[in-house]
């Protein structure tokens, strides 16, 4: 009688309700970041009018050290803070740091594959810039801030490797990733690592980034703990900062020094992948360590609910501006 009274919610307009809310979720966040490099970028442009930045000079006329302990602090204010905003307005109760235990041996071998994967994604995004590149898409220019003092290495790692392992993988993973894992891990690796190579905000840097983007969401999914993506984001961005330094140390062999390098690391991670395989083949309790996508209780079809969460507004009006920004990149000089 009662139930009559007041009729059941259908379970797919809900379901449709929720899916939605974890795509705008992830959409606002987007914005938020890109509303935060909007108003740094005012805010230095206004302190340059007053002399305090050179703008026409290589790293704004700061010595190396301020420059890197400057951009360290523009990061730490352009990302986690808006996302954590983010967070708290929705009342998210997402965990950016999920840690379920992974056993020593199990995140070894996975941090020692991740690293394999890396050089090949290095390698298949190298052949895709070099077509980028000859048809005339400008490379994006970077600042050098590398020095041969201790200092100077040691910035360089906590700005190029730490942070950006931390911060990145917390954002992306742990917060969007987390966010899109009602939709079924195979779309939220997929998108996530879209978002995430997107966000590098030019198209040369997309294809490494997005290729990295899906090892970090695999590693994830796998595991259902972020530190084996953060340890293969910092085993990557730290293997990239010793490659630099050490092209300046002996720049006579640089490219040996490349060479043997990423044929060492891609060595041991078949090694480690052939260990993970082997053990995945003998039922050893792995939470189906290479077949991360699955439906789950879902009522939508994977393409319906790609749809729900790409015409979902925020998520909508964030790649909207992700792919402007993109396609503006290709054509600056």
């Amino acid at each position: 009688m009662y139930e009559s009274m007041f009729p059941q919610p259908n379970p797919v307009d809900v379901e449709r309700k929720a899916l939605r809310r974890s795509a705008n979720f992830c959409g606002l966040m987007v914005l938020a970041m890109f509303a935060a490099n909007v108003v740094i970028s005012v805010v230095i442009l206004i302190l340059a009018s007053f002399g305090v930045f050179d703008l026409g000079a290589d790293n704004y006329g700061l010595n190396n050290t301020a420059y890197l302990i400057f951009n360290m602090v523009l990061y730490l204010v352009f990302l986690p803070l808006p996302a954590l905003a983010t967070a708290a307005l929705s009342r998210s109760r997402i965990h950016p740091f999920p840690v379920k235990k992974v056993g020593m041996g199990l995140t070894v071998c996975l941090v020692l594959a991740g690293m394999g994967m890396a050089i090949l994604s290095n390698l298949l995004s190298s052949y895709l810039m070099d077509f980028l590149t000859a048809i005339g898409i400008p490379y994006p220019e970077f600042p050098d801030t590398m020095e041969l003092t201790a200092l100077s290495l040691i910035l360089n790692i906590l700005s190029t490797a730490v942070l950006p392992a931390l911060v990145e993988e917390f954002i992306f993973r742990g917060y969007i990733q987390g966010a899109l894992k009602p939709f079924g891990n195979g779309i939220a690796i997929v998108l996530s690592a879209f978002i995430f190579g997107i966000f590098h905000g030019n198209i040369l840097q997309f294809p490494f980034a997005f290729l990295m983007g899906l090892v970090f969401g695999w590693l994830f999914a796998a595991t259902g703990s972020i530190w084996p993506s953060v340890l293969v984001h910092f085993g990557n961005n730290l293997m990239s900062v010793l490659l630099d330094w050490y092209a300046k140390a002996y720049p006579d062999t640089q490219n040996e020094q490349i060479t043997v390098t990423f044929a060492v690391v891609a060595a041991v991670g078949v090694v480690a992948l052939g260990a993970l395989l082997l053990r995945d083949k003998g039922g050893s309790g792995n939470r189906d360590l290479f077949r991360p996508v699955h439906n789950g209780t879902c009522v939508f079809s994977v393409s319906k609910r790609v749809g729900i969460a790409l015409v979902s507004p925020a998520m909508l009006i964030a790649l909207i501006v992700m792919v402007f920004q993109l396609v503006t990149s290709m054509v600056a000089v």
